[in-house]
C-alpha cells in the first residue's frame, strides 16, 4: 500500500501556497494508490532540500550543491530535478521533461509526463498543475498566484544607556527558622537478649 497525508489547498488565505498537511478527517486525510499519490510524492521529494532532513542528510534534491549557481542552461539542474522524479516509488518512467526559466520574474518551473504503476498521472496536488497537454508542472519557486506581502522598514530604535544600580541591604531581615529536634528516646536499660533459651 502506497500512502500520502494529503496536502491543503489552503484557498482561503490568498497569501499561502498551500501544501499544509491535512489533519482530523481520519482516513479521509490520505490518498491511497493512485496516481495523485505519485504526484504528491513527487512534489514532496522536490521541496525537501539534501541536508534538511536530519535523520538522513542525503535524502532531497541538491538545491544547494549542484542547483543554485549553475546556469539554467546547464545540465546539471535538470538532471537532479529529473533524477528525483525517476527515482520516486512507483513511477515506471518519465517522458516528455522540459524546463523553463524566466529571468525576470526568477521562476523555475518543470514540466514531464509521468507514468506510474497506477496509471498515468491526470489529477495534480496542491502546489502542482496539469497541462492540458496532460504533463505535471511544477513551479519550483511560488505559486503564480501567490504574491508576498510588504515587510515595511523597521523604525531605528533610540539607544538609551541604563546605568547598573548597586544592590541594597534588605530593609527587615527574616528571622533565621529554628527547627525543632524530636526529644531524645529513652533507653531500656541493659542490652536486650533477642536469642532463644
Amino acid at each position: 500500500m502506497f500512502r500520502y497525508r494529503r496536502l491543503s489547498d489552503n484557498l482561503q488565505d490568498p497569501q499561502r501556497v498551500g501544501g499544509d498537511m491535512t489533519f482530523g478527517r481520519g482516513i479521509h486525510n490520505f490518498i491511497v494508490d493512485s496516481p495523485t499519490t505519485v504526484a504528491q510524492a513527487i512534489l514532496t521529494r522536490l521541496r525537501l532540500w539534501r541536508g534538511e532532513w536530519f535523520l538522513s542528510l542525503n535524502a532531497g534534491v541538491p538545491y544547494l550543491q549542484q542547483i543554485l549557481g549553475h546556469a539554467p542552461s546547464a545540465n546539471i539542474p535538470d538532471s537532479a530535478i529529473h533524477n528525483t522524479i525517476a527515482n520516486t516509488p512507483f513511477v515506471r518512467h518519465v517522458t516528455d521533461y522540459a524546463s523553463t526559466f524566466d529571468g525576470t520574474s526568477r521562476r523555475f518551473s518543470v514540466s514531464c509526463k509521468v507514468e506510474t504503476a497506477f496509471g498515468p498521472i491526470n489529477q495534480a496536488p496542491s502546489g502542482a498543475l496539469i497541462s492540458p497537454s496532460g504533463h505535471l508542472v511544477i513551479p519550483m519557486m511560488l505559486h503564480p498566484s501567490a504574491t508576498l506581502p510588504e515587510i515595511p522598514e523597521p523604525e531605528p530604535v533610540e539607544y538609551v544607556p541604563v546605568r547598573p544600580r548597586a544592590l541594597s541591604s534588605p530593609q527587615r531581615r527574616l528571622p533565621v527558622p529554628q527547627r525543632r529536634l524530636p526529644p531524645p528516646q529513652r533507653r531500656l536499660p541493659g542490652p536486650i537478649n533477642l536469642r532463644p533459651r
